[in-house]
């Protein structure tokens, strides 16, 4: 079981050798290392605000996209510096996010929709 101070880890993306994954409960992403079998990173977390409830991960081209239920949006963290940026903003909860066939697709409260 992959948990963050005993919260449970909703989502996992792969990146090399790392899997980074989203923590409800604690407002945060992390860092995984499946060899040494520990958290390496934690973004969020605490009294941050950068991450409220996120409840899905995705990576693409080396940027992971992280759901936001509770502020609506989604995040993006670019993997060669750390930085937070928003990506999009619903006015509803959001669940996923991904790509296919170079469309985007949401999954959002009311529905699927593609963007």
């Amino acid at each position: 079981d992959l948990q963050y101070r005993d919260c449970p880890v909703s989502s996992v993306a792969a990146e090399k050798k790392y899997l980074w994954g989203v923590v409800p409960d604690n407002n945060c992403v992390i860092r995984y290392s499946p060899s040494t079998e520990k958290i390496v990173l934690r973004i969020g977390g605490d009294a941050s605000t950068a991450f409220l409830n996120p409840v899905a991960i995705t990576n693409y081209n080396d940027i992971l996209y992280i759901c936001n239920h509770q502020s609506c949006k989604i995040r993006t963290i670019d993997l060669k510096n750390f930085t937070v940026n928003d990506y999009k903003e619903f006015e509803e909860p959001i669940y996923r996010y991904f790509r296919t066939n170079d469309r985007e697709i949401v999954e959002l409260e009311s529905g699927v929709y593609m963007l």
